[in-house]
């Protein structure tokens, strides 16, 4: 339900936060801008679409070419992550 995917994914971003001295400038915002996005996500299902544009906004602030490369995909129906991040690898 939409309150586990809320948890779940402030912990993924704590945990993410947590590691941040072992990413780039670059890393740093596109976890930034996903964490916003996957936000916005939970918050169309959960019909709260203020909440929902917010988050969209803030994620546009954050990486605004992120969210260009995202839209694109999605409008184009690529469903490839444009970036992944490896923070085992660090660890």
């Amino acid at each position: 339900n939409g309150a586990n995917k809320i948890a779940g994914e402030m912990n993924l971003y704590n945990f993410k936060k947590s590691n941040f001295d072992k990413l780039k400038f670059s890393e740093k915002k596109y976890v930034h801008f996903r964490h916003s996005a996957v936000m916005a996500v939970v918050h169309i299902r959960q019909k709260h679409y203020m909440k929902a544009f917010g988050r969209m906004i803030l994620g546009f602030l954050i990486s605004p070419i992120n969210c260009l490369k995202e839209v694109f995909n999605m409008i184009s129906g690529n469903k490839k992550i444009t970036r992944k991040i490896d923070l085992k690898k660090e660890i």
